[in-house]
C-alpha cells in the first residue's frame, strides 16, 4: 500500500472518529511547528523548537491512546508517521543549537578553577559546534587565558568594567544565552541581561564563607540569583546556601587527549588561602621529613608558608599553565576546608592521578576510598598523612590499578562528553521567546 494510500485511509477513518481528528491535528501541528523552526531567525530558532518538541511528544502520547482504543489496524503508518517527525526534531537539534550564541561572562585576574571551568566549557560547546564566546568584563593586564583561547580557536572579547558596557553588547550582539561564572560577572550580568532582555544563566562555583568586603559581594551575588533564568551549584552545600531553586551540575573535563601521568610528585595544586588549607600541606610535609613535597599555587597565605617552610617541601609559585606539570605528579593532597567540585581534582583523575583529600564539599561524588583515592574526616592531618605513607607503600601494580580507576570515574561521569549534551538541553529550556521579532511571534503563538 503507497502512502498516498495509507493518507487517505487515515482522513476517512478519521471523519468516523474524533479521536483521529485530534492526532491528525496534532501531527499537523508538529510538522508545522518543525518548518516554522526552520525558517526563524537564529535569535527565535530555539524557541520554535522547544514548541516543536513538546507537540512531538503529545502526538506520541495521543498515538498510544489510538492504538490503545484501535487496536494495531494503523499501527504501521502511526509508527512511521512519528518516525518521522522524531528523526526530523533529531536532525534539526543540532542545526538549532548551532544557531545559538553563547556567552561565557567572567571577571578574572589570573588563572584559577573557575577559569579552568571556563576553558573546558567553552571548549566542550566548541566541540559541539556551538558558537561560543568567553566575555571578560574588564582587563588587569596580561592574561594566561587569552592565549590559552587562542590555541584553542575560542572567540574572546574585553569590556571596559561597566554595567553599561556589558547591557550595550549584548542588546548589539543579541547572544542566546549569557552565562555567568563569579560572584562579580553575576551580579553584573543578571541586571544587563534581564535589561537587555536575554537568558541569563548563572554558575555558583564558591564553597567558602567569605568575609570582610567579599561577604557583602557574596551576600548580593546568592541574594541576586532569582534574577538568573537557570541557576547551578557546583556541590550541594553551595545550593543549600542559594535562596530558591538551584540545580546542581557538576564541574567537568575535557579529556579526549590527557595522557596518563607517570608522575611521582606528591602535591598540592591550588589558590594558598586559608580555604585551601595549605598551612595542614605544610604540617603533612613536617610529618614525613624524609619525603619531598611540591605546592604550586599563589595567595595570601604563601608569605606565611615561605617563612615556616621545611626543607622538604618546595614552593613553586602561581603556574599560568598547569599542562606540563602534571605529568610530574604522582598523587594530590587536597587537604582543604571548604571545597565545591575542584577542578583540580579533576584534572589530576583524568590524567589517572589519585587524590587524597578531606571529605568536603562534592570531593565524595569523584573519590571513592581505597579506589581511586582517598577522603578523610576534615581537619584530620594524622589520618590523612597515613593515607599518603600508604600511597608511598603501594607496589606499581596497586598504582596503577589507581590510576585506571581514577580515569574510569572521570570518563564515565565527569567528561565534557557527558557532561555538554546535558547542558545544551538545560540551554534550551532556559531559553524564552526574545521580543522585537513580531513574525515570528506571531507564528509561534499558533502551535
Amino acid at each position: 500500500m503507497t502512502g498516498a494510500t495509507l493518507n487517505t485511509a487515515m482522513f476517512v477513518e478519521a471523519k468516523k472518529r474524533p479521536f483521529n481528528i485530534k492526532i491528525a491535528f496534532c501531527n499537523a501541528q508538529c510538522i508545522a511547528a518543525w518548518s516554522i523552526c526552520l525558517r526563524s531567525t537564529n535569535e527565535y530558532k530555539i524557541y520554535a523548537y522547544k514548541k516543536a518538541c513538546e507537540l512531538a511528544i503529545t502526538a506520541l502520547v495521543r498515538a498510544r491512546e489510538l492504538l490503545t482504543l484501535l487496536g494495531t489496524k494503523y499501527a504501521d503508518y502511526l509508527l512511521l508517521n512519528l518516525l518521522i517527525i522524531i528523526l526530523t526534531g533529531m536532525l534539526l537539534e543540532g542545526e538549532v543549537m548551532k544557531s545559538a550564541k553563547i556567552w561565557i561572562l567572567l571577571d578574572s585576574r589570573q588563572a584559577g578553577g573557575i577559569e579552568s571551568h571556563v576553558v573546558q566549557l567553552a571548549q566542550g560547546l566548541l566541540s559541539q559546534q556551538v558558537n561560543v564566546c568567553v566575555v571578560f568584563l574588564q582587563k588587569y593586564g596580561p592574561h594566561p587565558i587569552y592565549q590559552q583561547l587562542q590555541v584553542l580557536g575560542i572567540h574572546y572579547q574585553i569590556l571596559n568594567g561597566k554595567l553599561s558596557s556589558l547591557y550595550q553588547q549584548l542588546k548589539k550582539q543579541r547572544p542566546t544565552v549569557l552565562h555567568t561564572h563569579g560572584y562579580k560577572a553575576g551580579i553584573l550580568g543578571r541586571v544587563a541581561a534581564r535589561l537587555a532582555n536575554v537568558t541569563v544563566i548563572s554558575t555558583y562555583h564558591a564553597g567558602e564563607i567569605s568575609q570582610g568586603k567579599l561577604a557583602f559581594y557574596d551576600c548580593l551575588d546568592r541574594y541576586s540569583a532569582f534574577m538568573a533564568h537557570h541557576v547551578f551549584a557546583v556541590s550541594p552545600k553551595i545550593a543549600a546556601r542559594l535562596p530558591g531553586n538551584t540545580q546542581v551540575f557538576d564541574n567537568f573535563i575535557d579529556n579526549r587527549q590527557l595522557a596518563m601521568s607517570s608522575g611521582k610528585q606528591i602535591a598540592f595544586v591550588g589558590r594558598v588561602s586559608t580555604e585551601k588549607g595549605p598551612d595542614y600541606f605544610l604540617h603533612i610535609a613536617q610529618m614525613l621529613p624524609a619525603q619531598q613535597f611540591h605546592l604550586y599555587g599563589d595567595g595570601p597565605l604563601l608569605t606565611q608558608l615561605q617563612q615556616h617552610t621545611p626543607t622538604n617541601l618546595h614552593l613553586h609559585g602561581q603556574q599560568d599553565d598547569m599542562s606540563k606539570l602534571w605529568p610530574k605528579i604522582g598523587l594530590l593532597v587536597m587537604p582543604s576546608r571548604y571545597e565545591g567540585l575542584p577542578m583540580a581534582a579533576l584534572e589530576a583523575m583524568a590524567r589517572g592521578i589519585p587524590v587524597a583529600a578531606f571529605n568536603v564539599g562534592a570531593l565524595h561524588k569523584l573519590i571513592n576510598c581505597d579506589i581511586n583515592g582517598w577522603l578523610v574526616e576534615p581537619d584530620n592531618v594524622q589520618i590523612l598523612t597515613e593515607k599518603i605513607n600508604l600511597w608511598l607503600t603501594f607496589s606499581q601494580p596497586q598504582k596503577s590499578a589507581l590510576q585506571v580507576a581514577a580515569q574510569q570515574k572521570i570518563n564515565r561521569h565527569f567528561s565534557s562528553r557527558v557532561a555538554i549534551p546535558k547542558l545544551l538541553t538545560l540551554y534550551q529550556q532556559s531559553i524564552s521567546p526574545p521580543s522585537g521579532d513580531k513574525d515570528n511571534k506571531k507564528n509561534c503563538s499558533h502551535l
